[in-house]
């Protein structure tokens, strides 16, 4: 339970400093006294947390247990204390608040009834809870923590290493006279550096994530003959998480009767080693750190000794030998299924009936050799009927994790218990995504901060943080890279589908829901009546629905659905519902608005053909709203200026809104604002003062001051319009921050790219619908220096002058649809290019095809091979192709020369 606690109590501290920051600007008026009590009672129990006994009492998890339904409760007193102030007003008259209307109380009373609406979910009182009455429950939670409070057991090394052996060597269960299947050409290359002629003490580090073979893979080469024919000394030795290097050193030397210090036992191993050729296994290293405690009781007898590597880390790989590194992927589908049926029916043949349904559980597998192992494993104890192995292949990671006493979850566990405590809430959140579709890594990113599942870290933005986040997961193995942009950098990421379910049975045992809703999805309703029968959270239909009414909120203008309908399952399931921080609304009308004030990230969309109502001014009581996306109309109305209230907004999408101008009296910036989306911007000063920290812009008109260039922390700049525009491009002070700039629907004179080409971050140009008077581009020496991609689509440009030291760091030129460019000659000296692209070319441009045709001979010729061009998405090769012969048109997406 310590997951659901350390992530509940990280977004309580977040919830404290967006308290604390109202109360700076006066707008509400709670008890600092009780506000720092908390404060000082949250640090002490992140610290635990963070650094817990090794050894957790069944009193310590129970007392840990209770913390995320008490910070839940201290969340709710919170949020209606500062909803009834934001409502009321803190410093109004009596007078005045006397004079409040009838209706205006009764919706206030209505707000505080609606947080405890329902008698099946089990949710608190509102009169029964006090700021005090919490603070002293988790006070009196941390004084218990301190009295059970287990000192760290000195655990032996060798019990670890033992239990561990003992998993990774019960993985192996194929044919002991053959190289496993799959592994053939992995074999091979260990065995061949294990042979090499290099002289010195070489380290081989293998990495992958947990079961996919590497134990398997290094136990296949160290019994090979060859291997130990040209080894005088062979050692194995696993090292543990919490690894004692004496324990190693012992184990090493092949006498745990062996007394001494490290120091001594080190120098016996050194002696026992000096003058043979030695081949070492350090299997299933975590740290690098025990590498750095050994390496010095190794001697290099520069006669040819290695020492190979296996960890699930690959920072620690890459560390060991940046040179040498190998990491083991996935088996591809045919390996899997020959694998499976290795497995299954040794030296025999699968039957024709079940081939079809066996290569469907092989591909579910997801070519992880352990999963496929273990399914292989079960099915060959079965029933060989297409009946059972349907079963199977319905949910194959379920059956793998039944399997030999849960044998894989046990091996995959390691890799997770070993996290640290800040990346277990956002390694497990992961698992909520929908499974057989990548993750989008700005979505996950955005929802793992809407729940309040990333620490600050100093003066380093969240989103950063989560990055960070993600990358340690990935080095770690857990998630895995689907996708990259041309930079390289991630842009969709998944799990393995054991891992999903070994989270989800975590999720379960956390109670992680309770702290980590997921979305909450909203829909249209006619006369008060459901359109649909199904549940509002699994969207499911069942049997046996129950319908609620979260009536009016108390909140003017913000009203709650009617007749919310949840399954029986997701009613228990779910049980803080009320107050999920990550609301859904599809094709929904503002009137219609679903209310929990502890939103934190609200995506609304509108049904088609109405009209495009703004937000209401009440979206200020929405305090905690970091994320609030709009859906797109062809109108452009303006949102309500109450949007600059809302403090903590990080994302704000709406391209058919217009942002207006503050009050005068609006003290409160958006320093947390990172992207805007909107369709008008004034650029004035009382504007850029409260956006001041924007990366990333996107607008379809402005008016501007000179006030882009007051965005120093500016990185994407998208100008578009709704029809072609004429500006004038010397007119726009460009901040110097820019590293990508997309030009939409604009028309200007191409000899005013002198003040883009000025941009010396700029990597990325998109100029797209974009035309010029005079059809003419000149770059000039000293232009964008640093530009790595262009992208010109729809454009009049007719001539381009271009010279072979222009566009020094180029790496990708992109010309799509109506752009009848001839492509300079000069690119084909480019020697930083490694791509040309033409896409969805919407008629015949014989002039652009061929200029590139005959850059990419050039680049052949000049001995850049790895240059590549493409049309649609397909590789095209100079091969056989004749620059004279014409271009047809092929129905796939591209331009080829006509047979």
């Amino acid at each position: 339970m310590s997951v659901a606690a350390y992530a509940s109590l990280i977004s309580l501290a977040q919830d404290l400093c967006s308290v604390e920051y109202l109360l700076s600007c006066r707008r509400i008026d709670l008890s600092q006294k009780q506000l720092q009590n908390l404060q000082d009672i949250i640090h002490p129990l992140l610290g635990f947390l963070e650094d817990p006994p090794q050894n957790l009492t069944s009193e310590l998890e129970t007392l840990i247990r209770e913390i995320p339904g008490i910070v839940v409760d201290s969340e709710f007193v919170i949020d209606k204390q500062v909803v009834e102030q934001l409502v009321n007003g803190v410093n109004k008259p009596k007078a005045q608040a006397s004079r409040q209307s009838w209706f205006q109380v009764q919706l206030l009373q209505g707000f505080i009834s609606c947080l405890s609406f329902n008698n099946n979910l089990v949710l608190n009182k509102s009169e029964d809870l006090t700021l005090g009455k919490v603070i002293r429950k988790l006070e009196s939670i941390y004084n218990g923590l301190l009295m059970e409070k287990v000192e760290p057991q000195n655990v032996s090394g060798s019990s670890s290493m033992n239990q561990i052996h003992s998993i990774a060597s019960s993985t192996t269960k194929w044919n002991a006279r053959t190289t496993p299947m799959g592994f053939e050409k992995h074999v091979k290359w260990v065995v061949d550096h294990l042979c090499s002629h290099q002289k010195g003490l070489q380290v081989i580090p293998i990495a992958g994530m947990g079961g996919i073979g590497k134990t398997t893979l290094i136990r296949y080469a160290f019994e090979k003959p060859q291997i130990k024919e040209r080894f005088i000394r062979h050692l194995w030795c696993t090292i543990s998480q919490d690894y004692n290097v004496v324990n190693v050193l012992q184990n090493l030397l092949g006498d745990k009767s062996n007394e001494g210090n490290q120091r001594e036992l080190g120098l016996k191993l050194y002696q026992g080693l000096y003058g043979l050729r030695y081949l070492l296994v350090l299997d299933d290293m975590w740290t690098y750190d025990a590498w750095e405690q050994l390496k010095s009781h190794l001697p290099d007898n520069r006669n040819g000794s290695r020492v190979i590597v296996t960890t699930r880390m690959s920072s620690v790989a890459k560390l060991l030998n940046p040179h040498r590194c190998f990491t083991l992927d996935f088996l591809d589908d045919r390996t899997s299924w020959d694998l499976l049926c290795e497995t299954i029916f040794g030296e025999g043949d699968c039957p024709d009936e079940l081939i079809g349904i066996g290569k469907s559980i092989a591909k579910s597998c997801k070519g992880l050799p352990m999963s496929l192992v273990t399914i292989g494993g079960l099915l060959s104890k079965s029933k060989k009927t297409a009946e059972y192995w349907e079963n199977v292949a319905e949910n194959v990671s379920r059956f793998a994790s039944y399997e030999d006493d849960e044998r894989c979850m046990r091996i995959l566990h390691l890799s997770y218990s070993s996290l640290p405590i800040h990346l277990k809430p956002c390694f497990l959140y992961i698992a909520i995504f929908p499974s057989r579709k990548d993750v989008k890594v700005i979505e996950l990113i955005r929802q793992w901060i809407a729940q309040g599942l990333v620490k600050q870290a100093g003066d380093k933005i969240l989103e950063d943080v989560a990055e960070e986040y993600l990358k340690e997961l990935i080095d770690r193995n857990l998630i895995l890279i689907r996708r990259l942009n041309h930079f390289g950098k991630i842009k969709g990421c998944a799990i393995h589908d054991l891992f999903r379910e070994l989270c989800l049975k975590e999720i379960e045992k956390e109670n992680f829901f309770a702290i980590a809703t997921p979305k909450l999805f909203g829909r249209p309703y006619r006369w008060g009546l459901p359109l649909e029968g199904d549940c509002i959270m699994c969207r499911q239909f069942a049997s046996q629905v129950q319908s609620y009414h979260l009536s009016q909120c108390g909140v003017p203008g913000l009203v709650a659905l009617r007749g919310v309908r949840f399954c029986q399952r997701c009613s228990t399931k779910y049980r803080y519902v009320d107050r999920s921080r990550f609301v859904v609304l599809a094709d929904m009308l503002y009137t219609m608005v679903l209310n929990p004030t502890t939103s934190r990230y609200m995506k609304v969309s509108f049904l088609s053909g109405n009209s495009v109502v703004p937000p209401p001014s009440s979206i200020l009581y929405l305090w905690n709203l970091q994320f609030l996306k709009l859906g797109r109309s062809s109108h452009r109305p303006s949102l309500p200026v109450e949007i600059w209230e809302l403090h903590r907004l990080r994302h704000l999408e709406a391209d058919s809104f217009s942002l207006p101008e503050p009050k005068v009296k609006c003290h409160t910036p958006l320093n947390d604002l990172q992207i805007l989306y909107t369709s008008q911007l004034i650029l004035r000063k009382a504007i850029i003062e409260r956006i001041s920290n924007l990366k990333k812009l996107r607008l379809f008109h402005y008016y501007d001051d000179g006030g882009f260039q007051s965005f120093v922390q500016l990185r994407s700049l998208h100008i578009s319009a709704t029809r072609m525009y004429e500006i004038s491009l010397k007119s726009i002070a460009f901040p110097y921050s820019l590293k990508k700039l997309c030009l939409d629907l604009l028309k200007c004179d191409w000899k005013e790219m002198s003040s883009i080409g000025s941009l010396s971050n700029l990597q990325v140009l998109n100029l797209k619908n974009f035309y010029g008077s005079g059809n003419e581009w000149n770059v000039m020496d000293g232009e964008f220096p640093s530009l790595k991609l262009l992208i010109l689509g729809n454009t009049d440009l007719n001539v381009w002058r271009v010279e072979d030291h222009h566009f020094p760091e180029l790496e990708k030129l992109v010309i799509r649809g109506d752009s009848c460019i001839e492509v300079p000659m000069s690119f084909g000296e480019v020697a930083s290019l490694r791509s040309i692209h033409l896409e969805n070319l919407g008629t015949l441009h014989v002039r652009t095809y061929k200029s590139v045709l005959r850059i990419h001979e050039e680049q052949q010729r000049n001995g850049h091979f790895k240059f590549e061009m493409y049309i649609g998405k397909r590789a095209v090769t100079v091969s056989g192709y004749d620059l004279e012969d014409d271009v047809t048109w092929d129905e796939s997406g591209g331009h080829f020369p006509a047979d």
